[in-house]
């Protein structure tokens, strides 16, 4: 699966109306926002808006992938990037961020 087609799943299976296909794409994002070119296709392909969006819905297993997808993207520089609704539940979450 090239790069687009594979943000673009992605994507798709972050809104999904289907809980385990979203907990699916959020656990393979956080594997795959480790690729430098992947990362660069989901930012353009307005992919750090529907990661904001399903951290702010989203609890459980489905919230800890996102939140680790977020991680990573926020060690990449993408911290200007945040709504300060997902601040806020990052912070309350904040296992995966020491600074909060």
């Amino acid at each position: 699966m090239d790069g687009s087609a594979e943000v673009s799943s992605l994507i798709e299976g972050l809104q999904s109306a289907n809980d385990s296909t979203r907990q699916l794409s959020a656990f393979q994002l956080k594997s795959s926002v480790t690729k430098p070119a992947f990362v660069s296709t989901f930012v353009n392909s307005d992919g750090l808006r529907i990661l904001d969006r399903a951290i702010q819905q989203e609890d459980g297993k489905t919230l800890t992938y996102a939140l680790g997808a977020l991680a990573s993207l926020l060690q990449q520089g993408y911290k200007d990037l945040l709504s300060i609704e997902v601040v806020t539940k990052v912070c309350l979450h904040s296992r995966h961020f020491k600074s909060c």
